[in-house]
């Protein structure tokens, strides 16, 4: 996703902006929909053509392409695995859910974008970030 909003900027704003401001527009005004009232930040960077320094503000609706296309890639993926799973697995998870962890799940309505895509219910685990280290701690010895 950083990648992403980087080349966003590149392309839409002629602006070269760092993998720390991406991370910080991510994480501060990232969704993976379209917001009625958007939220807003002021990004800095520089000017692609005359180098110079460069400050705009954008919006969670601006960079909302740049999600959607990464989170498009996703869903393809994830499609093509479920095709590919044995019908009992994905009964189980129409039942019982999707759970989504690690630092991607952090991304604002993620989970609620899932479960339409998808038709199956997605929900974010306890702790995204460090519970599958934990869970695995349990079964390795440490």
């Amino acid at each position: 996703l950083n990648r992403a909003i980087s080349d966003f900027f590149k392309q839409e704003y002629q602006m070269l902006i760092g993998e720390q401001t991406s991370e910080k527009i991510k994480i501060e005004i990232g969704n993976a929909l379209q917001e009625n009232a958007p939220e807003k930040i002021v990004v800095s960077g520089k000017d692609t053509i005359s180098g110079k320094s460069k400050t705009l503000e954008v919006s969670s609706n601006d960079i909302l392409p740049s999600i959607r296309n990464v989170l498009n890639k996703l869903l393809v993926s994830i499609q093509e695995v479920l095709e590919e799973s044995p019908s009992e697995l994905v009964s189980d998870l129409s039942d019982r859910g999707i759970a989504l962890s690690g630092g991607t799940s952090l991304l604002k309505n993620i989970d609620i974008f899932l479960t339409k895509s998808l038709e199956i219910p997605c929900y974010i685990v306890e702790d995204p970030l460090s519970c599958v280290v934990r869970g695995l701690s349990k079964h390795v010895d440490v």
